[in-house]
């Protein structure tokens, strides 16, 4: 384990986390609800340094993201989120710490495990929870390697912004177009994803949007054309990913139907330019 960044110390021994909008506090030996942070005698820990549950070499093109798509990546994730979306196709390692399949890689290590590789794909569970770990390996990168994140964006202005200086491109998962959808589903705050998902774009980074289709969560028409009508305010050129939601964790609904996702992606080509579905 490591000390956390981003906490203050309260009262009896609590801390609370200032990483992301969550603000855990927590008791000694107490969690956050990501998992990644632990409260040690008053001490805010990182629990998943270093350790890497998925590594898969790939291009960027098998990524989805149209971001320089034909350069090599490694894709790496650890465990833990700071969302707790019910329909989570990762849930085994974004809920859970799954010891069994943990493998220990510093930073320094995985540097030298690049070779010819120019990105490395922050991805699979939050890295938002892996924050410390990525920081460190990023001030470790040569300057020609690009550091890309799939992320949900869910972050506090602060640290968002310490690690906007080293990213180069993004994937971000927009859950709804909704502030009650985003309390009841992945019970996270809208408006912080919003205002991080701007200083992206104001950034001048490379930036895509990814939207889960949900039947009974997030399929609502007006909703969905209100949420790529922003996306168009911020850049019409944006990418956007229309993903088929699977029955997955504790979603037990199936998938949305083809004509649905083709209704979908129709709306979003009256306001941008790429779209495409996944299925």
């Amino acid at each position: 384990m490591k000390k956390a960044s981003f906490w203050k110390t309260l009262k009896d021994g609590r801390v609370m986390c200032l990483l992301c909008p969550n603000h855990c506090i927590l008791k000694d030996h107490q969690c956050g609800i990501c998992l990644s942070r632990v409260n040690l005698n008053g001490v805010l820990y990182t629990r998943n340094y270093g350790e890497i549950t998925i590594m898969r070499k790939d291009t960027m093109n098998q990524r989805l993201l149209y971001f320089k798509p034909d350069i090599k990546t490694i894709s790496i994730g650890s465990w833990g989120c700071n969302l707790a979306c019910s329909w989570c196709y990762n849930w085994e390692i974004s809920r859970y710490c799954p010891d069994h399949l943990i493998k220990k890689i510093s930073p320094v290590a995985l540097v030298k495990m690049l070779n010819d590789t120019k990105a490395i794909v922050f991805t699979y569970n939050e890295p938002i929870t892996w924050y410390e770990y990525i920081m460190d390996v990023c001030k470790l990168l040569p300057r020609d390697v690009d550091i890309i994140l799939n992320t949900n964006a869910y972050a506090e202005r602060e640290p968002w912004r310490e690690l906007l200086n080293y990213v180069t491109a993004l994937n971000v998962d927009l859950k709804a177009f909704s502030p009650f959808k985003y309390a009841i589903g992945p019970k996270g705050h809208f408006e912080s994803v919003l205002a991080a998902l701007e200083e992206c774009v104001k950034r001048g980074k490379h930036v895509e949007v990814t939207f889960t289709l949900i039947e009974g969560f997030n399929d609502d028409l007006e909703e969905f054309k209100k949420l790529v009508m922003y996306i168009s305010s911020l850049d019409e050129n944006i990418p956007l990913h229309i993903r088929r939601g699977y029955p997955a964790f504790k979603y037990e609904k199936g998938p949305a139907s083809l004509s649905t996702l083709k209704l979908f992606k129709t709306i979003a080509l009256k306001y941008l330019r790429r779209v495409e579905i996944v299925l």
